[in-house]
């Protein structure tokens, strides 16, 4: 359990769970804004979905053991087990696909892109310059695992064609720093940071403008004192007591949190939810990442509405369905995911009414944090990067292999379950 939650009266552990949400009610503006996100994000899913379907029938297929089928009408995957006490039919299945998806990994991977930064000139401050820049670049690649996600890429290729990263400032990452939670509730917290060792103690900036607001509260009681005072003096009425000392406000505690850090993400490219009709990624307007993260990570991630983050429900991690038992078996779901929320990471490009820019996460229809885009600002883009394995024109989406090769597998498994079913049943039938 990480200290800002502890500090801040909202536990939350893993074996132990945590703290039972509070309700938060959101304003029309947030609802609105919140209501106008989702609309474009359904708009992208549902311009999405064609893909996503052929990507989960590719990635069975390429699993193998089992018949895939999809519906004509949902699109949805079936899978039917294929294991010798499910299935009555001599079925012969020989997936080539999976070791020659393995051999095409390989080399792909057998040499992985470096970098190497040349100076501009040969001058001394330049060539150090240089080694600084390709030493930060080794630092990245070891503290990220480049290689390890470049490889991830290559699996991700052969089922789905496209592989994303995402250049990020990973707020979980770095040293750690103390800091004042905001409280938009209780229009407490300013968000100020400083030294670890300041952590329990009260916030700093905060206790120096209560400070200030309780002297200029006394100097307006003192004021309306003296007034009070002359006027009765007046009336010849008896004198007015002087008004009590103004009470500073007690300022809220600092508590313990990352400072952040640059990051790489390897994006699941299912999560991966882009503008609808654009070819090339420089020219995406805004994009939805919608990750299914458990609750006491959103909770940690986002320690402004910590409190008031709770569970969905309906999440799950396969998107087919499964047959047991032979087509007349149970029919279910598989891997629900339990105490885990669904996480809106909204990327959105400058325009006339934000000049620099959102990013915006909304976690159970609450708007959890918006900041500037400051990744456009630096790149001129989105922070989304695309890999493909053969990208096709005026598509955004890449075509993998197993798009061109799985009708010769389903082919060959056709030819040698009926060239088995001959030999078994009609040249030597049992007795």
């Amino acid at each position: 359990m990480s200290d800002a939650n502890r500090l801040s009266g909202n536990p939350t552990g893993i074996l132990e769970g945590y703290t039972p949400a509070k309700l938060f009610t959101p304003d029309y503006e947030m609802k609105q804004r919140v209501g106008l996100i989702l609309q474009k994000f359904h708009l992208a899913e549902k311009n999405r979905r064609p893909y996503e379907h052929n990507w989960e029938f590719y990635k069975l297929y390429l699993q193998g053991n089992q018949l895939v089928g999809k519906d004509t009408t949902t699109g949805q995957m079936v899978r039917v087990s294929l294991k010798p006490e499910d299935v009555k039919r001599l079925i012969s299945i020989e997936n080539l696909l999976r070791p020659t998806a393995r051999a095409c990994i390989g080399k792909l991977s057998r040499i992985i892109p470096g970098w190497e930064v040349l100076p501009a000139s040969d001058d001394q401050s330049e060539l150090r310059a240089s080694a600084t820049a390709t030493s930060f670049l080794d630092y990245v690649q070891t503290k990220e695992s480049l290689r390890v996600k470049y490889l991830q890429a290559q699996r991700t290729l052969m089922w789905c064609g496209t592989s994303v990263f995402q250049l990020c400032w990973d707020r979980t990452a770095g040293r750690q720093v103390s800091w004042c939670k905001p409280n938009p509730q209780i229009q407490m917290g300013c968000g100020y940071q400083g030294a670890e060792k300041d952590v329990g103690s009260p916030c700093p900036r905060c206790t120096i403008q209560y400070e200030m607001e309780a002297q200029e509260s006394q100097m307006k009681r003192e004021a309306a004192f003296q007034q009070l005072s002359q006027l009765s003096a007046q009336a010849g009425s008896q004198p007015v007591e002087p008004p009590p000392a103004a009470v500073p406000q007690q300022a809220p505690m600092l508590i313990s949190v990352n400072e952040g850090d640059i990051g790489i993400k390897k994006i699941d490219t299912r999560e991966f939810y882009p503008e609808p009709g654009v070819s090339d990624p420089k020219k995406l307007r805004y994009v939805v990442i919608r990750q299914a993260i458990p609750v006491s990570q959103a909770r940690e991630e986002h320690p402004e509405f910590a409190e008031y983050i709770s569970s969905e429900g309906g999440i799950y991690t396969d998107r087919s369905v499964q047959f047991y038992g032979s087509l007349n078996g149970s029919r279910s779901e598989t891997t629900y995911l339990d105490d885990h929320v669904y996480r809106y990471e909204v990327h959105e490009a400058p325009s006339a009414l934000h000049k620099d820019g959102r990013v915006v996460y909304i976690i159970n229809n609450i708007e959890v944090r918006t900041t500037p885009n400051y990744y456009y600002k630096l790149l001129g883009r989105l922070p989304f990067y695309f890999q493909w394995f053969e990208k096709n024109d005026g598509e955004l989406w890449g075509e993998s292999p197993i798009a061109q090769a799985w009708h010769l597998q389903r082919e060959r498994n056709r030819l040698r379950t009926q060239m088995r079913e001959h030999r078994e049943l009609t040249l030597r039938p049992k007795l």
